[in-house]
């Protein structure tokens, strides 16, 4: 602590420090733009909290989903392999039809593992909180003083790291 402090009195701060892997005038922007929106919000109370919970939850939801997709479309193929050659011997076999083959092997093996990943992506830590946090909005009292804190922390924030 004692060389943070020497080298923020000195200036030299964004020569030692790099926190999250920004230089020190990206982090001032971002804590300045921070300050401002819970400003502009403490002021006036642009947005609503539940609005913006629910949109969170979403945003959490497609997040989950389009990093777990690209897994399940490279190993569906080996899921599928077995199923493809039970259904390929019954189709030579003239048990069924190529119709039947889609409709009774291939499309219930895609529908089922696309209602998992959804419902996975429902059961995410982050999608239960915003989902939470969205049906059981805060007071008024508790969202202002929330905001006059989180503007004091990133006031305090941009002080330090100036």
């Amino acid at each position: 602590m004692e060389n943070y402090m020497m080298y923020w009195w000195a200036g030299d701060l964004a020569n030692h420090y790099m926190p999250w892997g920004l230089t020190m005038p990206q982090f001032n922007k971002i804590i300045k733009l921070s300050q401002y929106v819970f400003g502009l919000l403490s002021l006036f109370e642009l947005v609503q909290f539940s609005k913006v919970m629910q949109q969170l939850n979403y945003a959490s939801r497609v997040y989950y989903m389009t990093n777990k997709l690209p897994y399940v479309v490279a190993t569906f193929p080996m899921l599928l392999v077995p199923k493809l050659i039970s259904g390929s011997m019954s189709l030579v076999r003239n048990e069924i039809t190529s119709k039947q083959l889609f409709s009774s092997v291939l499309l219930p093996a895609v529908k089922l593992e696309l209602s998992q990943i959804k419902v996975d992506s429902h059961s995410t830590k982050a999608a239960r909180i915003f989902k939470w946090l969205s049906d059981n909005p805060l007071s008024d009292n508790t969202r202002k003083v929330l905001i006059f804190v989180s503007f004091a922390i990133f006031s305090l924030i941009d002080i330090f790291t100036s």
